[in-house]
């Protein structure tokens, strides 16, 4: 983590600008993208299901911060 880019832009174009340029290790993609799902799901488990994985690894690879930018909000993660 840390080396997402924190630029003014949408989080959403940031990483896809990333994706694009190939600047992403693979787990920085994967928690990325279990980020958005979830933001966009609203729980652990649709997000999980969607995704195709199991709701533990979708909670273990959340960014809290990038979260935070996509929400507007600070986002307790303590629940479900």
């Amino acid at each position: 983590p840390g080396s997402m880019d924190r630029a003014s832009c949408h989080p959403h174009q940031q990483i896809g600008n990333q994706v694009a340029q190939a600047q992403l290790s693979a787990d920085e993609l994967l928690r990325a993208y279990c980020t958005l799902m979830y933001a966009n799901c609203g729980t652990y488990e649709e997000a999980a299901k969607r995704l195709g994985l199991d709701r533990r690894t979708v909670k273990a690879k959340i960014d809290h911060d990038l979260l935070e930018q996509i929400t507007g909000a600070n986002v307790n993660m303590t629940t479900v």
